[in-house]
């Protein structure tokens, strides 16, 4: 249960965080494209965040619930990270700190989306008994049965 607490006590800071920028864009007369969009990518955040939150409501019942809530998380952290870059966008910043952040923003985003694609290989691996088949075999089955 404490990984449970620890989950949900992350999600309300990130949700405060997201509340702050959104407020700080929000006092702008004149919002220009990049503040619109990362005020809708941080609204989803915030969706994903409240989802993290309810789940840890129900995180014992389930393990898959549990499992949700962990990639809810992740996926809301990633929206936070891509909603500051457009935040970062909207000014007359250096181009090269802008640069900078998008590829720490781009590598999470492709750490992320491996890491989620070995999970779910090594899940189908065990859901199929077959320790020995590689990332090929698996990809060819997979679409064959499609």
């Amino acid at each position: 249960m404490s990984v449970v607490d620890r989950t949900a006590s992350e999600s309300v800071a990130l949700f405060a965080i997201v509340l702050v920028v959104i407020q700080f864009i929000l006092e702008d007369n004149q919002m220009s494209y990049y503040q619109e969009l990362t005020i809708g990518v941080l609204t989803v955040c915030a969706g994903f965040l409240m989802l993290t939150f309810i789940l840890e409501l129900f995180s014992d019942i389930k393990v898959v619930l549990f499992h949700l809530q962990i990639t809810a998380l992740r996926y809301s952290g990633l929206l936070l990270f891509s909603g500051l870059f457009f935040l970062l966008q909207s000014y007359q910043l250096n181009p090269k700190i802008q640069l900078l952040f998008g590829v720490f923003v781009l590598l999470s985003w492709v750490t992320w989306i491996v890491h989620e694609l070995n999970y779910l290989f090594r899940i189908q691996r065990r859901e199929w008994d077959n320790r020995n088949i590689d990332r090929g075999e698996w990809f060819l089955k997979a679409i064959r049965n499609k």
